[in-house]
């Protein structure tokens, strides 16, 4: 529902396919998502007075695919990937909790697939979301399949823990982060 201050949303996803959300098409030729997404999204967003806005998310992720294509990561930049699997089975999950103008990530996990994530930490919002920061840190690892589709993954090797994870850090706006792996500042 909407009000001139804000609106409320609240959903109930049982098997929701992220690929049916036209903005993740990638376009003609572009990476195709599917998914089954389980779980509970509330939201009680207020426009005027960002700081009153409230929600919660929990959701498990099982079955995050994509089919081959190409990935734009920025203008010009683009990668051709192969098709990948990001979780098998229901391991996989978000917890995110809005309050006082922050969204705390309690868990952002993906594993047994081609990308391991885990990251936690902060969003914090704005009246403008060019406006919205970020404070995430985890780690990540990949996949032989992953790395050899990622072409500057090889630059970050020394960075490397003994598990085989890589150390993760985004922060900054949303819509210019700074990522950092490890102690390399990923170059945008």
């Amino acid at each position: 529902s909407s009000t001139d201050d804000g609106f409320s949303f609240s959903a109930s996803l049982d098997d929701f396919n992220i690929g049916d959300l036209g903005f993740l098409s990638g376009g003609e030729g572009g990476v195709k998502f599917t998914s089954a997404i389980n779980g509970s999204i509330k939201l009680n967003i207020n426009k005027k007075q960002i700081i009153q806005s409230t929600g919660s998310a929990d959701l498990t992720l099982s079955d995050v695919k994509t089919k081959a294509g190409e990935l734009k990561i920025a203008e010009g930049v683009s990668f051709n990937m192969p098709e990948l699997e990001f979780t098998k089975g229901s391991g996989s999950s978000i917890k995110m909790e809005l309050s006082k103008g922050s969204v705390k990530v309690k868990e952002l996990k993906l594993q047994d697939g081609d990308l391991k994530l885990d990251v936690t930490g902060d969003v914090f919002m704005s009246a403008a979301i060019k406006n919205y920061r970020m404070n995430l840190k985890g780690i990540f690892a990949a996949s032989p399949k992953l790395e050899q589709a990622i072409p500057f993954l090889f630059m970050v090797e020394k960075q490397k823990q003994p598990d085989g994870s890589y150390p993760l850090t985004l922060t900054g706006p949303l819509n210019k982060p700074a990522i950092k792996i490890g102690d390399f500042t990923v170059p945008m």
